[in-house]
């Protein structure tokens, strides 16, 4: 700009007003990450392990200690449940291919879609073998109420948006953070 001119004073006070917006830590407690049209909020604390990113499907995976968080999404659903209902999908796609962990799905109404509530148990015999004694014990003792689960989980089918989305926690789940980590997901 010409000598005189108030252009150089404008940028400084513009970029001044822009970077006293933005914030380097999360809000509120939580984190928002995004890849492609998925978006959720994390609670602080979860570290970013690692990510997928394919034709028809996203990951993202966290980290909190032993805790693991994921939250997943299928595109063309109407496509992979052609032939099938979700539940169905679910155990022959997903529940039978976790290594780790034997899941179990009930149906549920989640974000107004169809959806289930699945729950996971280790298949190590070890700590099988512990849970059993565990629950002997219990027992006995007369303590009714169930052990904790491994793994805790949604998934549902958004119809409006053609997607299957799925959020897991395993390693001492928080139903705390599943339902908050749902609840930010908007599907459609």
């Amino acid at each position: 700009p010409p000598r005189g001119s108030s252009a150089p004073r404008e940028s400084v006070a513009l970029a001044r007003e822009v970077l006293t917006t933005l914030e380097d830590h999360a809000a509120e407690g939580r984190n928002s990450w995004a890849l492609y049209d998925l978006e959720s909020e994390v609670p602080e604390g979860y570290a970013l392990k690692s990510q997928s990113l394919m034709a028809g499907y996203l990951e993202l995976a966290f980290l909190k200690g032993k805790r693991k968080l994921r939250i997943s999404r299928w595109g063309l659903a109407e496509n992979m449940l052609a032939n099938t209902d979700l539940q169905e999908w679910f155990e022959t796609r997903l529940a039978r291919s976790k290594r780790e962990i034997r899941w179990l799905a009930q149906e549920a109404v989640l974000k107004n879609h169809v959806g289930l509530e699945i729950t996971g148990f280790t298949r190590k015999i070890p700590q099988q073998l512990q849970r059993l004694a565990l629950k002997g014990l219990r027992r006995m003792i007369g303590m009714k109420a169930p052990l904790p689960a491994e793994g805790l989980g949604k998934v549902w089918y958004c119809p409006e948006s053609n997607r299957i989305y799925l959020v897991e926690c395993v390693q001492s789940p928080e139903t705390a953070v599943l339902e908050e980590v749902t609840d930010s997901i908007v599907c459609h």
